[in-house]
């Protein structure tokens, strides 16, 4: 029971921390970030994360944290690919969303995971 409460907890600061940053960029960055979204995220990421029935099923929770993880790495990979977007990189949602990101997913052959319990980094 324990294992699964911490599960929705680590998917819903997940799915929480991209929403903030979104709703960050679209006050600063507008139409930076209309061109570079998904026409999903509106509808994925415009109402708390809480708020939605998140899955109860161990196999759902991972499918969710996949979408999770795909979008997070999508706007990642946007803004630290552009060297000309270094401004975005020091918004203080931006570097939420990667530490985030490092914590709760690794990437391996450019395709993301979401991490095992036993795989979470050690906080410092």
């Amino acid at each position: 029971m324990l294992a699964s409460i911490r599960a929705v907890t680590r998917l819903e600061c997940a799915g929480e921390t991209l929403r903030a940053t979104l709703n960050a960029l679209a006050v600063v960055a507008p139409n930076w970030l209309l061109a570079e979204s998904q026409p999903e995220w509106t509808e994925r990421y415009s109402q708390r994360i809480e708020d939605y029935h998140l899955p109860v099923s161990k196999v759902g929770r991972e499918q969710k944290a996949q979408v999770h993880s795909e979008d997070g790495k999508r706007l990642l990979d946007a803004i630290f690919e552009d060297n000309g977007l270094e401004w975005l990189r020091q918004i203080p949602a931006v570097e939420t969303l990667r530490r985030v990101w490092v914590q709760q997913y690794y990437v391996c052959e450019n395709k993301i995971y979401w991490r095992t319990e036993q795989g979470i980094p050690q906080r410092h």
